[in-house]
């Protein structure tokens, strides 16, 4: 399988408790695209994820992503999400805690639960991430700290916009802040 970040730990549990597959963190390299999984299975993250810049990273719609506790998506390079949060197909990439038991069930293994405002960390864009697209994604249960769930940090002002968020949804009642723009 591609590797994905540095030191990657993509692998599904063999004890039929959990039906994720885990990325430990790191950073990325190059231009990649994240798997899309199997049917219900999405993605646990233990530790924050890196795209530096003059990376590029490609999330598929349907992609469901668990972030551990404080884990944060850091984007100097671009990253491009193709989610589909209307219509038919229904297919968003989500954003949300590992103890949020709505998306794919309880990956964690630690019985019926929700995640709470603030579970995970925060989606950082800087200053080089200027060409990223985020289109249909729902982020839910995000935003430890005082930063929101989705940061765009300098990026810089231009004629052309620079970040672009297209169909995007904040659940605002399950998180800490929603977009914050430096």
């Amino acid at each position: 399988m591609v590797s994905i970040v540095a030191h990657n730990d993509i692998r599904r549990s063999t004890d039929g408790k959990y039906d994720a597959l885990r990325i430990n963190g790191g950073s990325s390299s190059g231009d990649m695209t994240l798997p899309l999984p199997p049917a219900f299975i999405g993605y646990t993250i233990a530790a924050t994820v890196n795209v530096p810049a003059g990376s590029s990273l490609h999330i598929p719609a349907g992609t469901v992503l668990k972030l551990g506790s404080g884990v944060q998506f850091t984007v100097s390079g671009t990253l491009s999400v193709d989610g589909r949060a209307h219509g038919m197909p229904y297919l968003p990439v989500v954003f949300t805690s590992y103890r949020d038991d709505d998306w794919l069930g309880d990956t964690n293994g630690d019985g019926p639960t929700s995640g709470a405002a603030g579970d995970w960390g925060r989606l950082q864009l800087n200053s080089g991430s200027n060409q990223s697209v985020l289109r249909g994604v729902v982020f839910r249960f995000g935003g430890s700290g005082s930063q929101g769930q989705v940061l765009v940090n300098n990026t810089g002002a231009q004629v052309s916009p620079s970040v672009h968020l297209i169909d995007c949804h904040f659940d605002l009642a399950l998180a800490v802040g929603g977009l914050r723009a430096t």
